[in-house]
């Protein structure tokens, strides 16, 4: 019972996406009786499983059929259909590049007009951003997530007053300052830029936060990181560091001397985020 009512649902859907096509029409008999001109569309983005598609009008049309191939030997399928000019084909698969043509379709009542074919374009494989592209706390920070405040005298103040809170909970303790160290500052900002796209201690290739330390010729015997998300200021998040056990233990370890301080903000996920590395 329950297969067989699956099927009549899906029966109705067609029935209503039908009649939704016949009831937005409203043109004249010539204009339905002619074909629509053949399409021309650019490729606007591919995204990890996306491509957005954009269509130049040139005239009424009911709906667009979007054909697709996987790679030069491929063959055309029908993939999807659109009512708008603008749209994204879904489903597509990172590592493959694919061929993708239109046609426009005009109807009136039962009657179909179709076009011919536009010409294929490509959509290209998809290419994950570097974490390498990842600025220095120097440098204008404008890898995928786009950063705010974006100069570098920002970017070292911001390291500054984190290294003095810091400095300040450790003077408590009786604990000498930490140092604010370059190429910290330089390995923090990678890892900034990474926890955008993955927010843990492992890096989006897998391996653990430390090896970012190698990639920047850093040498240690003890070492720490800690990471935060959504505080917009630096005293929002040494608030939220000193008040957690494990991030606490990092700021106030007597066995490290030197400081990194990494910031990015972005405009997706929890916007503002931090990171700080410590050495011995």
């Amino acid at each position: 019972m329950m297969e067989r009512k699956g099927l009549f649902v899906k029966g109705i859907a067609f029935c209503l996406l039908l009649a939704m096509c016949v009831s937005v029409l409203s043109w004249n008999e010539a204009e339905a009786a002619s074909k629509p001109k053949k399409p021309s569309f650019t490729v606007t983005k591919r995204a990890r499983t996306t491509a957005t598609i954009k269509i130049k009008k040139k005239d009424k049309v009911t709906v667009y059929h979007v054909f697709v191939k996987k790679g030069k030997k491929g063959k055309y399928r029908l993939w999807t259909f659109s009512f708008k000019r603008t749209f994204k084909i879904k489903k597509l698969k990172p590592g493959s590049e694919y061929y993708v043509k239109i046609r426009a379709c005009r109807t009136r009542g039962l009657s179909i007009k179709k076009s011919k074919f536009s010409g294929a374009k490509k959509i290209k494989k998809y290419k994950k951003a570097s974490p390498k592209a990842t600025p220095k706390p120097t440098t204008d920070p404008s890898v995928q997530p786009s950063p705010d405040p974006s100069d570098s005298t920002t970017q070292e103040k911001y390291a500054q007053e984190v290294l003095a809170l810091a400095n300040e909970e450790r003077a408590k303790e009786g604990l000498p300052p930490l140092a604010l160290d370059q190429k910290l500052c330089e390995a923090a900002a990678i890892r900034a830029g990474e926890i955008v796209e993955q927010f843990s201690h492992t890096r989006p290739d897998g391996t653990n936060c430390f090896t970012v330390f190698q990639q920047n010729g850093i040498n240690y015997r003890a070492a720490g990181e800690n990471i935060a998300a959504g505080q917009s200021t630096p005293a929002a998040v040494m608030d939220s560091w000193m008040h957690s056990e494990g991030h606490r233990a990092n700021i106030m370890s007597s066995e490290f001397g030197k400081l990194g301080v990494g910031f990015v903000r972005a405009p997706q996920g929890y916007q503002y985020y931090w990171v700080q590395m410590f050495t011995d």
